[in-house]
């Protein structure tokens, strides 16, 4: 399994380590605390990282592309309070846009990124989480790059916007 961003107390990566524990299931970890993260953390999380658990640091676009062409899937166990957190994320897309399968908690706008069974799943607890983690395998994920290109590669998020500008341009709201 793979999490990716910033190595903070929101993002659940001491969630996504207990759960790959759990389920004796290796984790690569990538990213680099946020602004104001406390560096504690991140030292938690390197002592967490044995037996099949890594922690990976700050990685290059193409490593990052790498990891999730080849993760089981992109887990993402955030825990925002309900109202905060993510109104869109972008590490999911990434993840799809490579055929990688999303696993993460039913908030924000993470519905509308994630097409629940086809894209990934949606848990709404901690134990259905861990449960959409061993069912990854049951994705296309060959259907998960088609669909995340159709939906979100710069030609389609181009058609979108300019379909969507030229009706502001005749004078409809936002």
């Amino acid at each position: 399994f793979l999490i990716e961003g910033k190595i903070g107390e929101k993002t659940g990566v001491l969630d996504a380590i207990a759960m790959c524990r759990e389920l004796g299931a290796g984790l690569d970890i990538i990213g680099v605390p946020g602004p104001g993260d406390p560096p504690e953390l991140l030292e938690k999380v390197k002592q967490e990282c044995r037996d099949g658990i890594t922690y990976w640091g700050g990685v290059s676009d193409e490593a990052r592309m790498s990891f999730e062409r080849e993760a089981q899937a992109l887990i993402y166990p955030v825990n925002y309070p309900v109202g905060q957190g993510e109104g869109h994320s972008h590490k999911s897309v990434s993840a799809m846009l490579c055929g990688c399968p999303v696993v993460t908690f039913e908030q924000g706008a993470l519905p509308e990124v994630i097409e629940h069974g086809v894209a990934g799943f949606l848990a709404v607890n901690r134990d259905e989480f861990k449960g959409f983690m061993a069912r990854v395998g049951e994705l296309d994920r060959h259907a998960i790059a088609e669909k995340a290109r159709a939906r979100w590669s710069f030609e389609a998020t181009g058609d979108r916007l300019e379909a969507i500008l030229g009706k502001v341009v005749k004078g409809e709201r936002w």
